[in-house]
C-alpha cells in the first residue's frame, strides 16, 4: 500500500513539473520583448519570473544574431549581447527583421564591415 501511495505521489510530481515547464515556456516566449531609443537597450524576459535589463549603448561590447534552419523557416533569430558586467543577455526567437535592426543600431556609426545577415532573402537589393 506504501508503495502504491509512493508511485502515485511520484507521478503527480512528475506531471506538475511538466506541466510548470510547459507553462513556463510559453508565457516566455509571449511576454519576451527587446527594444532600444538612442542611448539604451531594453530587453525584458518573461516567463514565471519576468526580468528586464537596461544597458546604456555605450556599454554594449559586442551583439550578434543567429537563426538555425528551423529558425529562418519562421523568421525568427537569436539575439544576444554581451556587456562586461551583465555577461551575455540572450533573446531566442525574437523577429529577424528585429534581430537586423538591433545589429544595425549597436554597430558604430561609420563601420565599413557589414555583417551577414539573419534572413538572406529578405535583405536583397532589387
Amino acid at each position: 500500500m506504501a508503495c502504491l501511495a509512493l508511485d502515485v505521489l511520484l507521478v503527480a510530481a512528475g506531471v506538475a513539473a511538466v506541466v510548470r515547464m510547459v507553462l513556463n515556456s510559453v508565457l516566455r516566449y509571449r511576454d519576451s520583448r527587446i527594444g532600444h531609443d538612442r542611448a539604451r537597450f531594453v530587453m525584458v524576459v518573461g516567463g514565471a519570473r519576468r526580468r528586464t535589463e537596461v544597458v546604456p549603448r555605450t556599454r554594449l561590447q559586442h551583439a550578434t544574431a543567429s537563426a538555425s534552419p528551423f529558425q529562418r523557416r519562421l523568421r525568427i533569430a537569436s539575439f544576444v549581447t554581451r556587456t562586461a558586467a551583465m555577461g551575455d543577455l540572450l533573446l531566442r526567437d525574437a523577429s529577424a527583421a528585429d534581430a537586423e535592426a538591433l545589429l544595425a543600431w549597436v554597430r558604430p556609426r561609420g563601420s565599413v564591415s557589414a555583417a551577414c545577415p539573419v534572413d538572406a532573402s529578405a535583405s536583397k537589393i532589387d
